[in-house]
């Protein structure tokens, strides 16, 4: 306990003390120099008076040979000393020319004692204090050391995600964890994670794995991969029976970094790069496409309403700009989209600490941005774009040798613009050859002589947005730039996440070697504030040819009359008396999705060795409360043991056992048992496999079989019928309660064979598994006329 303060000690000094111990120094020479000159005490001329003797000296690191700040050099046995400076450099006052031996220490550094006398240069070299840590492997509420795993677990470390160079972290596990399928099916701003799969599809009910960040169930999606410490992938019945009702469909656990022991360290990264859209179609060009109608209506038989040459021609190469709008060619991928979407991530991570506190910083930002070319104003933004900034804050406090408490806090604020008018349907059903993507706007300046006047609005300037006439859709370009015909054309929403856990953990050695006890709460919180609104309705226009031609025959013949050429469709029904809708720009506060989740834990440890054998022991109570909007709570509540034995690394054995509650099923049943059990055989370690084959470092034979469920169904309360009033006010039966409704179980075997070689270089992991799902709850096709009613989900599947 005295090494451990006197090491408090001296990174207290060295942070923030030095600057202050240093000031009180030069006060008290003042004053002893004032005393001394008042009472006429001997002066340093005076032979009487005993010399002042130092020693001085340097301290660097050992690898980079830089100077250190702050290391504690103290005369051994004494409490004399001093710190280095900025320098590396100190000096330490001594009473006589014997050589004495200095004691030098510092956080993070292996201390050394030197010999020193007054008058000669000290130097001393620090090298960094190497902690040999045992590789683990995070499991269920827990971790394991690798070599005794028994269960079917892939892990993913931060070095390997840093590499993907993804900005998302279900994208950058994609390829890197054996058995987990990630698929994205949209690339939009903000919402472009991939749905992940382990082990493929597995139930009726959808096979979504159950997500814990840092042992709580929660989104991962919008973490960052910067503050992300490992990522385990849990397949077999020895992984997930402990998490009993919702380990079904496998369990991804997320761990984040915590700090070190060590001085400060400081990284940054930074990257900029561009999003490509894929399976792009080619542009097939009107004249092709306007051929190839003309065959095929002629195959058919028909032989009205064909192309003529003159169109086909005029399509190909028209004759004049006009009739470059009239008979059009338009690509819409060229026209309104960049062909790109540019992104750009940065983050700095500060990590550290001392044998009392440790402590892991991270700020992290992301930007999406937008594929279309969409108009952006101040108050008019048709553009999708995403800013995500994520914070982390992780500190672990060694309160006593036996105590430690551990505190996170982790954020998202997500800020999104989303467009109500970029519609991917639109690109690929609108034909490029109905309408022009826009009238440009020579057509309404009279100073051009192939100028068409809107006789409605003859001062009317600028370009007009075309209408689709004969479309099945909207125009791209038209709803690109304008927005949608109805609702909002954009809005502006902040996203906000927060976690945060609280964790005492108590080492209860005086009761039995091995044994702990750990708490856990946990707060998660979720809300999206409309920051911004807006709707502007533009009209759009298309010409009328036929009017249009006797224009232009009306201006050799006075005779013919024609009407305006120009015909323009109306956005808003009813409405015809403006050019343009005036802006609409407003904010709606809070929207729906919001919750807010609590978590509780309560566990107790036991890891002890006696000799060769080697056993943990687990047991676990946790409970879950789920607010989401105004509903009544979700909860649900379970209790886990695991045990686990090894005979000299070699013969394993364990066993895991999951009681979970969830409010779904009616209180007889409620709860759920999900035994599993797994055994292994490491080969490797018997000395007879290491003689006759020395080059493979691994040969491991593991077993599991168990089982685990699933409490997923559409109905909350299976178990209870009501009546509700519907939208047109009429009072009706809810579905038919179903009293036997119980958990959808999974059979999970799983046999698996690990192998290294050549020092760990080459490693190779083969699992052959096996599942039958039955009791999976559905909604009934069709009941008997004579019940009248409808049941709720029953065990069917």
């Amino acid at each position: 306990m005295k090494k451990n303060n006197e090491k408090r000690l001296n990174f207290v000094r060295g942070l923030w003390l030095k600057p202050l111990i240093t000031t009180k120094l030069c006060i008290l020479f003042l004053i002893c120099s004032m005393v001394t000159f008042s009472v006429g005490a001997t002066t340093p001329d005076d032979p009487a008076a005993p010399q002042q003797l130092t020693i001085t000296g340097k301290v660097t690191d050992a690898a980079t040979g830089e100077a250190l700040i702050g290391v504690t050099v103290l005369v051994k046995g004494t409490t004399v000393g001093a710190l280095t400076d900025l320098n590396g450099n100190f000096t330490i006052p001594v009473s006589s020319r014997q050589e004495v031996t200095l004691t030098i220490s510092f956080i993070g550094y292996s201390a050394q004692d030197v010999l020193a006398t007054p008058g000669t240069p000290v130097t001393c070299a620090l090298a960094l204090e190497v902690t040999a840590i045992q590789e683990v492997v995070v499991v269920g509420y827990g971790t394991q050391k690798k070599e005794s795993v028994v269960g079917a677990i892939t892990q993913v470390n931060s070095q390997a995600l840093m590499q993907a160079g993804e900005t998302t972290i279900t994208n950058a596990i994609t390829g890197k964890l054996s058995g987990v399928l990630t698929i994205q099916l949209d690339a939009e701003p903000g919402a472009d994670n991939a749905d992940l799969y382990v082990r493929g599809l597995s139930s009726w009910n959808g096979s979504a794995p159950l997500v814990l960040v840092d042992g709580v169930e929660r989104s991962f999606t919008s973490i960052s991969p910067t503050e992300v410490n490992t990522i385990s992938v849990l397949k077999d019945a020895s992984a997930t029976a402990v998490f009993g009702a919702k380990g079904a469909n496998g369990v991804i656990v997320v761990t984040t970094k915590r700090g070190q022991i060590g001085k400060p360290h400081m990284s940054f990264t930074g990257a900029y790069g561009v999003q490509i859209a894929t399976r792009i179609p080619e542009h097939i060009d009107a004249y092709t496409t306007l051929q190839m109608y003309n065959i095929a209506m002629m195959n058919s038989g028909t032989f009205t309403g064909l192309y003529s040459q003159h169109d086909l021609m005029e399509y190909k190469h028209p004759s004049s700009d006009i009739n470059a709008l009239r008979y059009p060619d338009v690509n819409w991928f060229k026209e309104c989209s960049r062909g790109y979407a540019p992104v750009a991530n940065a983050n700095l991570n500060i990590s550290g600490g001392t044998e009392f506190a440790k402590y892991f910083l991270s700020f992290g930002y992301q930007y999406t941005g937008n594929f279309f070319n969409a108009p952006d104003d101040k108050f008019y933004n048709l553009n999708w774009y995403d800013h995500k900034f994520n914070y982390r804050i992780n500190l672990d406090f060694n309160l006593t040798k036996s105590t430690v408490f551990s505190m996170s806090v982790g954020g998202i604020l997500d800020l999104k613009s989303s467009p109500a008018g970029n519609d991917w349907r639109a690109f690929y059903s609108t034909g490029g050859l109905k309408c022009p993507a826009y009238w440009p706007a020579w057509l309404l300046d009279s100073t051009n002589p192939n100028y068409i006047p809107d006789l409605n609005y003859p001062d009317a300037s600028g370009i007009r947005y075309s209408f689709p006439t004969g479309e099945y859709t909207q125009q791209p370009y038209t709803v690109l730039k304008t927005g949608s015909a109805t609702g909002n054309d954009f809005t502006k929403d902040l996203r906000s996440t927060l976690f945060t856990d609280f964790i005492l953990k108590q080492e209860l050695d005086f009761i039995t070697k091995g044994l702990s006890v750990s708490g856990k709460i946990s707060l998660s919180s979720y809300y999206v504030n409309r920051q911004e609104q807006a709707s502007w309705n533009f009209p759009d226009y298309y010409i009328d040819w036929v009017q249009y031609d006797k224009m232009i025959a009306a201006r050799t013949n006075p005779a013919i009359t024609y009407t305006n050429p120009w015909f323009r469709h109306i956005p808003v029904e009813g409405n015809d008396t403006y050019l343009q809708e005036p802006l609409d720009v407003n904010t709606s506060g809070m929207q729906g999705g919001y919750y807010s989740n609590m978590y509780y834990e309560l566990s107790l440890n036991y890891e002890r060795s006696f000799g060769k054998h080697n056993v943990t022991a687990m047991g676990l109570f946790n409970r879950q409360q789920q607010n989401q909007e105004t509903q009544f709570p979700y909860y649900n509540e379970g209790l886990v043991g695991r045990i686990t034995y090894d005979y000299n690394r070699k013969y394993l054995l364990e066993g895991n056992l999951g009681y979970t509650g969830s409010e779904r099923f009616a209180p007889k049943k409620r709860f759920g048992t999900f035994p599993s059990v797994a055994i292994g055989y490491v080969i490797s370690e018997e000395q007879f496999f290491k003689n006759a084959v020395p080059w493979m470092n691994k040969l491991k034979i593991r077993y599991s079989d168990g089982y685990v469920g699933s409490d997923y169904a559409r109905s909350r309360w299976l178990y209870t019928s009501s009546y509700f009033k519907d939208g047109n006010g009429n009072i009706r039966e809810d579905m038919m309660a179903n009293t036997l409704a119980q958990w959808e179980r999974a059979h999970k075997r799983d046999i698996g064979l690990e192998i290294a070689v050549l020092k760990n270089l080459v490693s190779l992991t083969v699992d052959a598994f096996d599942e039958y799902r039955d009791k999976m709850l559905l909604t009934p096709k069709s009941v008997t006329m004579l019940i009248g009613q409808n049941f709720k989900e029953i065990n069917l599947g």
